[in-house]
C-alpha cells in the first residue's frame, strides 16, 4: 500500500510540475518582454520604419543585432558612412559627416565578433561602405567580457571570420549553448517570467505601453532610433542632473566587476589578430578606417584609471593608438575624456558620452581629412 500511495505521490507532483513549466512557458511566451520568440517580427518592423526614413520611438527590449540584419536586408543601395561600435557609440550621427549617406549600426556590448559580422553582411549585399567607423571600447580585447549577444548572428560572424583569418592557429570562437537553447532556457526562467508578469501589468489600462511607432520628430520624450541609426535616449535620462550623473559614474566604476573588464589581466590575442585582420581587410578593399575611443564620464576614468584592476584600460588604449599609427588610420577621442575636451555635463552615466562630447572628439575631422587627401 505504502509504493501504491509513494507512487501516487510522484505522479501527482509530476503532473503538477508539468503544469507548472507549462503555465511559466505560455505566460513568457505570450507576454515576451525581451521579444524573443516573434521570429524577427518586432525587429523586422521597426527596421522597414527606419528604411522609409522615419524614426522609431517608444522601442523597448529587442536584438539589435537582428535588426542590423533586416535593415541592411533593406537597403536598395550603399551606405557611404557606418559606425560598427558599442552604445557608447550610439551617439554619432550623420551631421558629422554632412552630404554622406550614413547609418550607425553600434549594438549593445558589441565585440569584434558584431563588428564582423555586420560588415559581412555588407560585404554579402555588394554595398561596399566608403568609410567605417570603428568604436573601440576596452573589453574588445578583454576574453572574459562576458558578451555573448553576438550569437544572434553568428553564422555571418564565423562566415566573414573565415574571408579574413590570415592565421591557421587562429580558431573562431564558439559558444557552449547555443541561441536556440538559450531562448528555450528563458521559455521556463522563473527571472523571465517575473519580467513577463510586468510587461502584463503594465500594460493594463495603457495601449501604447511597449508598442513602438513611426514618427518624423526627432525631439520626442520615447526611446527613438533615429533614422540614421543613433539613439535618443529617454526624456527622464536626458534630463538627469549633472550631480545625479555624477553620482552614477562614481557607482559604475566603483562596481565589481566593472562592466565587461571582470578578470582583465591581459589583452586577448584573439581578439588583437582578428581585429588587426578586419582592419587590413577593410584598406585591401579600399575602405576608410576611423577609430574612435569613445570618453569615460571624468570620475569614472579616474577611478578606473588609478585601479588596480581596471587601468588595463590604459594598456588597451595605448595598443589602439599604436595599431591607428602603424596602418595610418585616423583616431579621435580617447577614454580620458579631457582628450576630447568632454566634462561632466557631456554623459548620460559613467560610460555613455552625450552627442555633445562625440561631437568635440571628432571637431578636427575635417581639417584631418583634409590633410590626408580624402
Amino acid at each position: 500500500m505504502k509504493s501504491t500511495s509513494m507512487l501516487k505521490y510522484l505522479v501527482y507532483n509530476a503532473i503538477l510540475g508539468i503544469i507548472g513549466l507549462l503555465t511559466v512557458a505560455g505566460i513568457n511566451y505570450y507576454a515576451d518582454p525581451a521579444h524573443l520568440f516573434s521570429g524577427g517580427r518586432y525587429e523586422k518592423r521597426m527596421a522597414d520604419i527606419l528604411a522609409s526614413g522615419a524614426h522609431v520611438a517608444n522601442i523597448s527590449d529587442y536584438d539589435e543585432r537582428i535588426m542590423q540584419d533586416y535593415y541592411i536586408s533593406n537597403l536598395r543601395e550603399r551606405k557611404e558612412v557606418i559606425v560598427l561600435g558599442s552604445s557608447r557609440s550610439l551617439q554619432l550621427r550623420s551631421d558629422l559627416f554632412p552630404g554622406m549617406s550614413f547609418f550607425n549600426h553600434s549594438v549593445s556590448g558589441a565585440t569584434i565578433e558584431d563588428y564582423l559580422a555586420i560588415y559581412g553582411l555588407y560585404r554579402e549585399r555588394n554595398f561596399k561602405p566608403s568609410i567605417v567607423v570603428l568604436g573601440l571600447d576596452p573589453w574588445i580585447l578583454n576574453k572574459y567580457n562576458g558578451q555573448s549577444r553576438w550569437r544572434s548572428l553568428k553564422d555571418e560572424y564565423y562566415s566573414f571570420q573565415k574571408k579574413i583569418n590570415n592565421d591557421p592557429d587562429i580558431q573562431p570562437r564558439r559558444m557552449s549553448i547555443d541561441i536556440k537553447q538559450s531562448r528555450f532556457i528563458q521559455l521556463i526562467s522563473l527571472a523571465y517570467l517575473e519580467e513577463s508578469v510586468k510587461e502584463l501589468l503594465s500594460n493594463i489600462g495603457d495601449k501604447t505601453q511597449g508598442k513602438f511607432y513611426a514618427t518624423n520628430d526627432e525631439k520626442n520624450d520615447k526611446h527613438t532610433i533615429l533614422a540614421d541609426g543613433s539613439r535618443l535616449y529617454p526624456l527622464e535620462m536626458r534630463l538627469l542632473t549633472i550631480d545625479e550623473v555624477e553620482r552614477s559614474a562614481i557607482s559604475f566604476a566603483k562596481n565589481d566587476p566593472v562592466y565587461s573588464l571582470a578578470n582583465f589581466a591581459k589583452l586577448d590575442k584573439y581578439s588583437l589578430t582578428i581585429l588587426e585582420n578586419f582592419v587590413q581587410y577593410l584598406q585591401n578593399n579600399k575602405v576608410q578606417v576611423i577609430f574612435y575611443l569613445p570618453p569615460y564620464h571624468p570620475s569614472s576614468f579616474e577611478i578606473l584609471s588609478q585601479s588596480d584592476k581596471y587601468s588595463i584600460i590604459l594598456e588597451v588604449e595605448e595598443y589602439y593608438r599604436n595599431l591607428a599609427k602603424h596602418m595610418e588610420i585616423p583616431i579621435y577621442g580617447g577614454y580620458n575624456p579631457d582628450d576630447s575636451g568632454c566634462d561632466r555635463k557631456d554623459f548620460f552615466d559613467g560610460m555613455h558620452p552625450k552627442a555633445s562630447c562625440d561631437k568635440k572628439a571628432f571637431r578636427h575631422l575635417y581639417s584631418e581629412f583634409a590633410s590626408r587627401g580624402q
